[in-house]
């Protein structure tokens, strides 16, 4: 059929309603049970401990602290940029599915708070794109952020001096923000754009494992606030 040309005639569908009287079919579900039982297993692994919840807020959230921080931490760590300019991430309250709730955190509890396979990606940016981002961090109401400080007029980024512009600056955020996603327009700006195949939620299991206990006061910093808006 590949290789040949071929016309529809006619379509028929049927709808099929699911409802208590369903009954499995053992012979399917002993087909699957190995693979459902093994994919159980590695969502069960607990991999670190919450010592209380992490939920997303704005204009910032403990979670959306943790996440941000973690993204930064991954490109210093990982990727080699040039040190004289300052990194900053940028992510979004959207792309945080899910809470961590206090206790042990498994790989499940990480599928649900990022369930899409977002990549992490590097642009570098003149410093004067960040009036733009502050703009965008203001009509959001805040979204997730790390290496940067912001509200009421005043700035401070990593490395610079308070209401510093730097000549360059690196952001770390996921390929859909990178691509203009949540009307990230600015993205589109960078003269420089470093792709890596390491997924978010990839990097934020490593981080829990190895690191153990997520303690919310540690990323409870204000990094943003509006207060006077």
């Amino acid at each position: 059929m590949a290789c040949s040309s071929y016309k529809i005639e006619k379509i028929k569908y049927a709808q099929i309603e699911v409802d208590s009287t369903f009954v499995e079919n053992a012979e399917i579900s002993a087909i699957i049970a190995p693979y459902s039982d093994s994919l159980k297993e590695e969502m069960d692994e607990v991999i670190g401990y919450a010592k209380g919840n992490f939920f997303k807020a704005r204009p910032a959230g403990e979670l959306g602290n943790l996440v941000a921080e973690i993204t930064r931490e991954y490109a210093l760590n990982q990727i080699k940029l040039d040190t004289d300019i300052p990194v900053i991430s940028i992510l979004n309250n959207g792309g945080l599915r899910s809470p961590i709730s206090e206790g042990k955190v498994s790989i499940g509890d990480i599928f649900k708070l990022m369930p899409f396979d977002n990549t992490i990606v590097v642009l570098r940016f003149k410093g004067e794109v960040l009036k733009e981002i502050f703009s965008y961090l203001e009509d959001r109401k805040g979204e997730p952020v790390a290496g940067l400080q912001y509200g009421d007029g005043l700035f401070k980024i990593v490395d610079c001096q308070p209401n510093e512009l730097p000549e360059y600056v690196f952001v770390v955020t996921t390929d859909y923000l990178a691509n203009g996603g949540d009307n990230m327009t600015f993205m589109s700006s960078s003269d420089q754009r470093i792709n890596t195949d390491a997924l978010l939620r990839d990097v934020i299991i490593q981080y829990v494992k190895a690191n153990k206990t997520l303690q919310p006061n540690d990323y409870s910093e204000e990094r943003l606030n509006f207060r006077n808006e």
